[in-house]
């Protein structure tokens, strides 16, 4: 029988990783904000291209028969790097209060448009689910 859940919608379990994703970063870039007076501390971020790279090399395989090994996808991890090119003072601390507040905001927005991208797909599977019932 075929799963007709909302976890079977790839395009919503893909926004529900963009958004997962988006808060993680949120809190990521908000710990170098809480570190801004932290001695020797370093600005930390993560791409995103290596979340999406590595979402990418699991869609390989896609099990087409039940004799076919199951297709296991692993959540990926975030990749935190030190971001370079931020001039450090002289406690060795590199955090830059504007520049850790203008990527909040960007990440904000970005996770906005996620969550509303996943609302409209949710209202149309509901109106798709209520109008199959008339």
């Amino acid at each position: 029988m075929k799963d007709f859940g909302l976890n079977s919608d790839s395009g919503l379990v893909r926004m529900e990783k963009a958004l997962d994703f988006l808060a993680r970063r949120q809190e990521m870039l908000a710990a170098n904000v809480a570190n801004l007076s932290t001695p020797g501390y370093k600005s930390v971020d993560v791409r995103f291209e290596s979340v999406l790279d590595d979402e990418l090399s699991n869609l390989r395989l896609i099990r087409t028969s039940p004799r076919h090994f199951e297709v296991v996808v692993p959540d990926p991890e975030l990749k935190a790097f030190e971001v370079e090119g931020l001039p450090a003072g002289a406690d060795g601390n590199n955090v830059e209060l504007d520049r850790e507040l203008l990527q909040m905001a960007l990440n904000r927005v970005r996770f906005q448009m996620s969550a509303q991208a996943a609302t409209s797909r949710i209202q149309t599977l509901k109106t798709a689910i209520l109008e199959g019932r008339s």
